[in-house]
């Protein structure tokens, strides 16, 4: 197999990990806008695209359904990497949506559809052995110092809160708090520092949920992902012979696919404009002039991700391609986490570096797997 393949997937997850940093920008959670709507901004560039490149070819195009399934599974992706990134940050988000997507490429592709890996021989004369799932076990240890830097992180933070009073927060609602209840002994009795203890630990247990359901969001991503790029080579493999236009990235297939996504889209908003109605809340609203910039850059960075991992997935297959293009997603996101919003600091960053850059060193080892 030829760099090409490997190339495209590096370009694919470079502008994967870099579109998810509007989702996190000032004017966007300012806006506080709805994720069908983000969303919708999105697939609305995805079917600009699909049609501009059917225009260029004088529209030859072969619609497919297999463009529209996998338009079904990317638009709940991106509602789940929009929950998370708010939630746990985007290197974070963005991180677990990769690792778990590039899991189950693997194993379903290798496994299930047999695309081939390379064997070893540790010894001469001796059985070939699949080294891949130990550099896949490999790149989960690194995961798991990757959560476990997220974990002290929240410690960190947790200690910082848990500082003695100033004297003006002193005289604040604590304060008040106690005085209104000297009436009482046992009330009385308690301390500046447990009402603090109490407060902090609510606060706590409010983050701790607010990042179960990111990373809940994320892990769900990452298969929805997976389902979504298995598509375009489950899709290949059953469709008939002379179906070549139907699946190519560069004309029909973009345009199957951005039709379904806005489809998918639009569905989307319309049923939240009705759980919105029967609650009584105001409908998500589009607030072009705050964040239509915003959504267009974002939708833009994820056509040319997606345009150049399905042109890697079609000429490299799923099980090796696709890990490589979500571990540079992984650095891309990393990055930006740590030099643009410095989501880790400290102590906590340094292990979540060391962390990252193992993952990503069992990654590219597993993607050198190839046969």
């Amino acid at each position: 197999m030829t760099a090409t393949p490997f190339l495209f997937a590096v370009l694919g997850g470079l502008a994967n990990g870099t579109f998810p940093i509007f989702i996190k920008t000032a004017a966007v959670v300012h806006a506080q806008l709805h994720p069908v709507i983000f969303q919708l901004y999105k697939s609305s560039c995805v079917a600009l695209l699909g049609l501009a490149l059917v225009a260029a070819h004088a529209f030859a195009f072969e619609f497919t359904w297999w463009g529209v399934a996998s338009a079904g599974t990317w638009v709940p992706a991106g509602l789940c990497t929009i929950v998370a990134v708010p939630r746990i940050g985007v290197g974070s988000a963005m991180l677990t949506a990769a690792s778990v997507s590039s899991w189950c490429s693997f194993l379903v592709f290798w496994l299930a559809f047999d695309e081939e890996v390379r064997t070893h021989t540790l010894r001469p004369g001796g059985a070939p052995v699949v080294l891949a799932p130990v550099f896949m076990f490999g790149s989960m240890l690194g995961m798991g110092g990757l959560v476990a830097a997220q974990h002290l992180r929240l410690k960190s933070r947790c200690s910082e809160e848990s500082k003695p009073l100033t004297p003006d927060e002193s005289s604040g609602t604590i304060g008040t708090e106690l005085e209104s209840s000297s009436h009482d002994s046992d009330e009385a009795s308690l301390s500046r520092d447990g009402l603090v203890a109490a407060r902090l630990t609510k606060r706590v247990q409010k983050r701790a949920l607010t990042a179960l359901v990111g990373f809940g969001a994320a892990i769900f991503g990452g298969f929805l992902s997976a389902a979504q790029y298995g598509l375009v080579t489950l899709g290949r493999r059953v469709s008939t012979a002379g179906s070549g236009e139907r699946f190519n990235p560069l004309g029909s297939w973009m345009l199957s696919f951005g039709g379904g996504a806005l489809g998918f889209s639009l569905a989307s908003v319309a049923l939240a404009a009705a759980s919105s109605r029967s609650h009584g809340t105001p409908s998500p609203a589009l607030k072009l002039r705050s964040v239509g910039v915003h959504g267009a850059a974002a939708g833009t960075l994820w056509c040319v991700g997606n345009l150049f991992n399905t042109l890697a997935v079609v000429q490299g297959g799923n099980a090796i391609v696709m890990p490589l293009s979500m571990v540079t997603t992984l650095i891309a996101s990393g990055a930006w986490s740590l030099l643009w919003y410095r989501e880790v600091r400290g102590t906590a960053a340094v292990a979540w570096a060391a962390a990252a850059c193992w993952t990503a060193f069992m990654s590219v080892l597993l993607a050198m797997e190839k046969a």
